[in-house]
């Protein structure tokens, strides 16, 4: 047996083909060209991410900000509110004791109305016994 080991010289493109070297060339730096577009276009992406970021960051700081004053702005109605509630039940109350005033001098005046009354039927009633009284003597 014989053995023949054939060693077979790897050819280039340009040996293979000549007219093949430019389109090596071509789709090589095509490649390249793609990366590099590819590379920018995630560093934008990577930008645009910081700056979606930065401004959720805003928006979220500027609601949270905004909730604040709507809580104090919240609590400073419900004071005015207090105090105004609070001034309608001083004057109910005074209209209150007012009319309490009024009512329990409306009734003194009329329970001393009703003793002189009273007292003068008492005086109309004496004086009619005591007429009688004549009366039943003399008859």
């Amino acid at each position: 047996f014989f053995f023949f080991f054939f060693f077979f010289k790897q050819k280039t493109a340009y040996e293979i083909m000549p007219s093949l070297v430019g389109s090596e060339m071509c789709i090589r730096d095509r490649k390249e060209e793609r990366c590099k577009k590819e590379m920018e276009m995630l560093k934008k992406l990577a930008d645009e991410a910081v700056n979606l970021a930065d401004l959720l960051e805003k928006h979220r700081n500027e609601r949270i900000s905004r909730i604040a004053e709507v809580r104090e702005d919240c609590k400073d109605e419900m004071r005015l509110q207090a105090n105004y509630l609070k001034k309608i039940e001083d004057q109910d109350n005074e209209g209150l004791e007012r009319l309490k005033t009024t009512v329990t001098d409306e009734m003194l005046s009329r329970f001393t109305h009703q003793n002189e009354v009273i007292d003068d039927m008492q005086d109309v009633i004496k004086g009619f016994q005591g007429t009688l009284k004549v009366f039943g003597k003399n008859s």
